[in-house]
């Protein structure tokens, strides 16, 4: 019986995509193929390999040895031909299409997707993916190629990548329409002694708004920790307490008045917005519409290139 070619790229897809999503029901679903399917592709692969590429662990699906090194290899050859279909759309002149592997830090998740959902409308052609995670698994994704473009707020001090400066977002310091403090023109630190916070625990935001706080004096008592934008404007708006998080994942609810901003009389704190590609990699067309497009939506329409790895902005 004659043996499955490694390379065809459909079971290299199968595999790679449970190996990222760690399920073969979501992976068949993202290939809108059958379950079977693409367990049958795996295991193709596996009796070809004579190794196993998946074992379960707890309940939860991981990758043996084999399928590490069989991912790293899988998911370069899926990278490389995914940018030959976008460079060939933009050569023969029908501009740019093909997929786009987007890696966005959690505090940018909203306004990165938001702007993303805006670009995939009037770009249908575009194929846009979009994973969530801290910066240092973003900078590992675009070096490994399983990531084209990363939208992260720390800067990732890597000769390897190219930064550019996106723009920033203010922390502000949120509560319910209803608490004491909610009308007041202005508030001093010291009107928050005994108020109860709420820390979004995700992405080093959290550790960036105690910094803020205690250059404020203040020494905030936290109540709860959510690792989640929603979880933490749904707790502030019940009147659990008061949360700092960025502008730009609370304007909805500003603007509807379901939550205030505080104003706090203290220098305003800024967290940046970083893309972060690989240099050595050629850019797609339709990579880089994807990032002129974000740049464009945040008026940064000329973001200045941050040269230097050492280039502070603000601290982590």
């Amino acid at each position: 019986m004659q043996k499955p070619d490694l390379r065809n790229i459909r079971r290299l897809e199968a595999f790679v995509e449970v190996a990222e999503l760690r399920s073969f029901s979501r992976a068949a679903h993202r290939l809108q193929l059958t379950q079977p399917a693409v367990s049958r592709y795996i295991k193709e692969i596996e009796r070809t390999l004579g190794a196993p590429l998946f074992e379960h662990r707890q309940r939860n699906l991981a990758l043996t040895e084999a399928g590490q090194v069989m991912y790293g290899h899988a998911r370069k050859i899926i990278t490389l031909m995914e940018e030959m279909e976008s460079a060939i759309a933009g050569a023969g002149g029908t501009g740019f299409a093909g997929p786009v592997r987007v890696g966005a830090g959690a505090a940018w998740e909203y306004p990165i997707s938001d702007a993303l959902v805006e670009f995939q409308r009037e770009h249908p052609q575009v194929r846009l993916r979009i994973t969530i995670g801290p910066t240092r698994e973003i900078t590992d994704w675009l070096l490994e190629n399983q990531v084209s473009l990363g939208f992260v707020t720390e800067h990732p001090r890597d000769a390897r990548l190219d930064v550019t400066l996106v723009t920033e977002s203010e922390l502000v310091l949120l509560a319910a329409p209803d608490h004491p403090l909610a009308h007041a023109e202005s508030v001093m630190p010291e009107q928050l002694e005994g108020e109860r916070f709420i820390a979004y625990a995700s992405d080093q935001l959290a550790a960036r708004s105690q910094t803020y706080l205690g250059q404020t004096g203040l020494r905030p008592a936290y109540v709860m920790e959510i690792q989640s934008f929603e979880g933490v404007k749904r707790a502030v708006a019940r009147g659990i307490g008061i949360a700092m998080i960025m502008a730009h994942a609370a304007q909805g609810e500003l603007a509807a008045g379901t939550l205030v901003r505080l104003r706090v009389q203290a220098p305003p704190w800024k967290v940046p917005l970083y893309a972060i590609r690989a240099r050595s990699r050629y850019v797609p067309p339709a990579h880089q519409a994807v990032l002129d497009f974000i740049l464009a939506r945040f008026r940064e329409e000329e973001a200045p290139h941050i040269p230097s790895p050492n280039t502070h902005h603000a601290p982590a």
